[in-house]
C-alpha cells in the first residue's frame, strides 16, 4: 500500500509548505507596532503554517516558501521575515514550556494533596 500523497508540493523530498502574499503586511499582526523582529505572526497565517508543520511526518524535511511581489522584497525584508517568523515561534514554544511547567506543578500538587487525603481516610477507616 502507497503512503498518502502530501497536499503540499515536495522538492528533492523535502515537503514545501507556501505563502502566497500580496504585501509583508499580510504576514505580520497589523496591531503589533514593534518593528519586524519582534512582530508577532497574524493569527491565520500562524495557525496555517503551524498546523501545516504538524501536519508532516517527523522524519521529512520541511521548508517554509514565501511569495511576495517583485516590489516589495528586499534583503532587508527578507531578513526581517525571516528573523520575524523565528522570534515569534521561538517566543511561542518558550510560553507553552512555561505553561507546561505550571501544569506539572499543580499536577503534583494535586496529587499530594489526594494521596494525603487518601492517607487520612484509610487512618480513618
Amino acid at each position: 500500500m502507497d503512503p498518502p500523497k502530501s497536499v503540499y508540493r515536495t522538492d528533492n523530498g523535502t515537503v514545501v509548505i507556501e505563502l502566497v502574499l500580496r504585501n509583508v503586511m499580510q504576514l505580520f499582526n497589523s496591531l503589533d507596532p514593534s518593528p519586524f523582529h519582534e512582530k508577532e505572526l497574524d493569527p491565520d497565517a500562524e495557525e496555517y503554517i503551524f498546523n501545516a508543520f504538524v501536519d508532516q511526518p517527523k522524519k521529512i524535511p520541511v521548508k517554509l516558501a514565501i511569495y511576495l511581489p517583485e516590489e516589495s522584497l528586499t534583503a532587508a525584508t527578507r531578513e526581517a521575515i525571516i528573523l520575524g517568523i523565528h522570534n515569534h515561534f521561538i517566543y511561542k514554544s518558550s510560553v507553552s514550556e512555561r505553561e507546561l511547567r505550571r501544569l506539572f506543578q499543580r499536577g503534583r500538587m494535586v496529587l499530594l494533596i489526594a494521596m494525603g487525603i487518601l492517607f487520612v481516610t484509610l487512618l480513618a477507616r
